[in-house]
Formats: structure tokens, C-alpha cells, sequence
């Protein structure tokens, strides 16, 4: 490394301006040079995107699988009682049991069941409280 130096301008009084410094510095590149270590640099990069890039197709695809695989809950209006009830596990577990005891096919969707069969599963679910 060369050392530094300090030149002044000679026709300019040092009263008036400050001092300008020169650095010259002798760079020594014995292991790689500019060009190798900014290709190493970009190759880093790229994996890294490529990394970032596979990280967030994993996130989204079991985001993607989760949301198909979750059960979608909705609120039935029970007309007789004036009351609404989350169609949820719970629910099913009562509706269940109630085809079963009233030999109606347990896996038909309650809200394809004729109006008379819904009314008599109502008036069993109020009367069976939240014990099945």
C-alpha cells in the first residue's frame, strides 16, 4: 500500500480555502480479482431467490391443501324455535343419532330432508339438549 499524500494548489493562499487531501491506494487482489468475486456474489443470490422462491410455493401449497381439507361450517334456522344452530361436529353428531333412532340415511345433507323430517328432528334436538 502506497502512502498517503497531501498536495496543495501553489497558487491559491492556504488562508483562504482548506487543505485538499489526494489518497492513492494500491489495491493488492493475490486471491481473486473484481470480476470472480462479484459472479460469487450473484451465484449466493441466485440461490438464495431460488431458496425464497421454493420456501414460498411450499407455504402456499399447504395453504392451498389446508383450506380443501377444512370443514366449512354454516348456521341451519330452526323455523319452529326461532333459533339458529352451527351446523358443525356437534351437530352432526346429534343429526346422527337421530337418523339412526328414526331410520333415516344419516349421510343425506339435513337440508335436502323433506320439511316434516327436518320438523321432527327439531322438535328431537330440543328435547335432547346439548347431551347425545
Amino acid at each position: 500500500m502506497k502512502a498517503l499524500s497531501r498536495e496543495q494548489p501553489a497558487d491559491i493562499s492556504p488562508q483562504h480555502i482548506e487543505p485538499q487531501w489526494v489518497y492513492s491506494v494500491d489495491l493488492d487482489f493475490t486471491k481473486k480479482n473484481t470480476l470472480e468475486i462479484e459472479e460469487d456474489h450473484f451465484e449466493m443470490e441466485g440461490k438464495s431467490r431460488f431458496l425464497s422462491s421454493c420456501f414460498l410455493a411450499a407455504a402456499l401449497a399447504c395453504s392451498v391443501l389446508g383450506a380443501g381439507c377444512a370443514h366449512h361450517y354454516y348456521r341451519v334456522y330452526d323455523p319452529y324455535y326461532s333459533d339458529y344452530h352451527v351446523w358443525n361436529g356437534e351437530e352432526v353428531g346429534y343429526y346422527h343419532t337421530w337418523a339412526r333412532e328414526n331410520h333415516v340415511d344419516e349421510h343425506r345433507d339435513f337440508r335436502k330432508l323433506p320439511a316434516e323430517q327436518q320438523k321432527a328432528y327439531w322438535n328431537w334436538r330440543h328435547s335432547h339438549g346439548d347431551h347425545h
